[in-house]
């Protein structure tokens, strides 16, 4: 098990948030011995798919399941059709400018991400999200990862965002097309451009992790045929602070 004070999200959310990672070999009482401790007033476990017990119990105590998450990898070799073939062959990517970057954060203050936990979580704001993953693609950088303008003939129409290498492993953290090239068919473009990227910078293997939540992008993961190498219900509790605890 691990057990992580995520401070970013009191700066993202403006509360205290623990994170709780289960393995496979936790016991329920483990369990539910760490979550009782902690001081916290959003509470986010992740039980690895096949620990009925303990996602059971677990909404017992009062935690709900808000999304099923997949981490898959690729090797970047994609059962394309001609015509996508050539349409990504059409397209280019490139390190963002800091125009290219004010453009990204317009792109998600106006609503890129809609689908994951925090977005559809009725407790917090929208906005709240949307600055959640801006500072999300921040933090990146400030790690060392590197952001993407993607681009069809001399118009951008989404991005990248890849996370530092480790070993002969690359991650896409994020992905996505701008608002006008939604719905448009060509999601997978900036998608494989980052796997491609990747691999190009070194790795054989590069990661990606899609919700359930996102029916558009895992159908995308597995129209590419992702291996699927690791999956997990996410819960999460929210509660008051326990005033006699708050350092």
């Amino acid at each position: 098990m691990n057990v992580v004070h995520a401070e970013w999200e009191l700066r993202n959310l403006g509360v205290v948030c623990f994170e709780v990672t289960v393995e496979q070999t936790d016991s329920f009482e483990s369990v539910h011995a760490a979550i009782a401790s902690l001081n916290v007033q959003y509470l986010v476990v992740r039980v690895p798919c096949g620990c009925s017990e303990i996602l059971d119990r677990l909404q017992g105590l009062g935690l709900r399941v808000v999304e099923t998450v997949f981490r898959c990898e690729h090797n970047g070799r994609f059962p394309l059709t001609s015509p996508q073939i050539r349409l990504l062959s059409a397209c280019a990517a490139q390190r963002m400018s800091d125009s290219d970057l004010e453009c990204l954060k317009n792109e998600i203050s106006d609503g890129m991400f809609t689908d994951d936990r925090v977005s559809n979580d009725a407790v917090f704001e929208k906005v709240s999200s949307r600055d959640r993953y801006w500072n999300w693609v921040r933090d990146e950088i400030s790690r060392g990862g590197s952001v993407y303008t993607v681009s069809y003939n001399t118009e951008t129409i989404g991005f990248f965002c890849l996370s530092p290498k480790s070993g002969n492993r690359a991650s896409v953290c994020l992905s996505g097309l701008y608002s006008k090239h939604r719905r448009s068919g060509i999601g997978y473009v900036p998608h494989c451009l980052g796997v491609q990227t990747a691999i190009d910078n070194g790795a054989s293997r590069v990661i990606t992790t899609v919700s359930a939540n996102n029916s558009a992008a895992l159908a995308l993961h597995m129209q590419l045929q992702h291996r699927i190498i690791q999956s997990w219900y996410t819960l999460v509790l929210h509660r008051p602070l326990l005033e006699s605890n708050i350092e």
